[in-house]
C-alpha cells in the first residue's frame, strides 16, 4: 500500500502535467483567434480571457497546496479539485493524460476508464525491470526513416499493472498503474514535493544562455548558469525569484556562473542534477565546470 506522501506527490505531479497541457492548448487557441475576423476576435477574446483567469486561479491553488505541506493537503485539495472542474467546463472537454517523448519511441495514453495503456500500435515497447516494482521503458520506432531508433533506453520509469487484469474499456493493450517519469531528475522542496520540470523557470531572465539546477540537500538548490557576460545582480535576483515562485517560497537558492555546462552521456542537456541519495535509480550526472 502506498503512503499518503507518495499519493500526494503523484497527485501534484499529475495536476502539474494537466496545467501544462491546458496552458499549451490555450496558447494554440489564442494564436488561432489572432487570424480570425474582427467580430469573431471580440467574442473569442472575452472567452479566452475568462479561461486565462480560471487557469491562473488553478495554478495559484495548486501552488498553495504544494507549499502548505502534506499535513494540510486535505484542506487545500477541495479548492484544487473545484478549479479543475471549472477548467474542464471552460475547455468543454474531459482531459486525458498522455505520455510521450521527443524521440517518439513510446506512447502511453489514458482511456475513458481512466487507465493508462501502452499504445502498442505506435511502437515496440519493452519493459526493463528496475527497483521497487518499476520498469524502464525501452522503445523501438521505425517511423522516422532518417533516424530509426532501436531499443532506445528512455530512462523513464512506470509501474505496470498485472497482465491478467482486464480494463473495463475493452482494450487489450498493456496497462500501467502510474507513470513515475525520470526517477532522478527532480528538485525536492522544503515541504517535500518533487519538482521535475524547470525549463520554464529561467524565462524572462536577461543575459542568460543556459541554466542547470543542482541539489545536494532538500530545500536548497544551486543554479549554475552560462551567461553572455552581462549577467548582473538584477538578473540573478530575478532568477532566484523565479525559482521560488515555481518551487517553494522557502527554497534556498544560490546562483553560480560557470563557463560551460557539460551534456549527459547521450549528448543531451540535463536540466537537473540531483546528488541526494533519494533512491536506487538515481543516475550520476556530469558536473558543470
Amino acid at each position: 500500500m502506498e503512503s499518503i506522501e507518495t499519493n500526494v506527490d503523484k497527485t501534484v505531479s499529475k495536476l502539474e502535467g494537466q496545467l501544462e497541457s491546458w496552458a499549451a492548448k490555450l496558447n494554440e487557441l489564442v494564436a488561432k483567434v489572432e487570424v480570425a475576423g474582427e467580430e469573431t476576435k471580440i467574442d473569442a477574446r472575452k472567452h479566452l480571457d475568462e479561461m486565462k483567469v480560471k487557469l491562473a486561479v488553478a495554478r495559484s491553488r495548486l501552488d498553495e497546496a504544494k507549499t502548505a505541506g502534506r499535513d494540510r493537503w486535505d484542506k487545500f485539495k477541495a479548492g484544487v479539485e473545484a478549479s479543475w472542474k471549472e477548467l474542464e467546463s471552460a475547455f468543454n472537454a474531459r482531459i486525458f493524460d498522455w505520455y510521450g517523448q521527443a524521440e517518439r519511441v513510446a506512447a502511453i495514453g489514458q482511456c475513458t476508464a481512466g487507465t493508462y495503456h501502452v499504445q502498442e500500435d505506435y511502437s515496440i515497447v519493452e519493459f526493463e525491470p528496475a527497483q521497487q516494482g518499476m520498469v524502464e521503458i525501452v522503445g523501438t520506432q521505425l517511423r522516422n526513416l532518417v533516424m530509426p531508433l532501436l531499443r532506445y533506453r528512455t530512462y523513464d520509469y512506470v509501474v505496470p499493472l498485472a497482465a491478467d487484469v482486464p480494463c473495463s474499456c475493452g482494450s487489450h493493450f498493456r496497462s500501467i498503474d502510474h507513470i513515475v517519469g525520470r526517477y532522478y531528475d527532480y528538485l525536492i522542496t522544503p515541504e517535500g514535493y518533487h519538482i521535475a520540470i524547470t525549463a520554464h523557470i529561467p524565462v524572462g531572465v536577461d543575459n542568460l544562455i543556459e541554466a542547470q539546477f543542482h541539489q545536494e540537500r532538500q530545500g536548497e538548490v544551486t543554479v549554475k548558469v552560462v551567461t553572455n557576460g552581462r549577467f548582473g545582480p538584477a538578473d540573478a535576483h530575478r532568477l532566484v525569484e523565479n525559482v521560488r515562485e515555481h518551487t517553494s517560497p522557502h527554497m534556498k537558492v544560490r546562483v553560480e556562473e560557470v563557463p560551460n555546462i557539460p551534456r549527459g552521456p547521450n549528448g543531451k542537456f540535463i536540466n537537473i542534477v540531483n546528488r541526494m541519495s533519494a533512491g536506487p535509480l538515481m543516475t550520476a550526472q556530469p558536473e558543470a565546470a
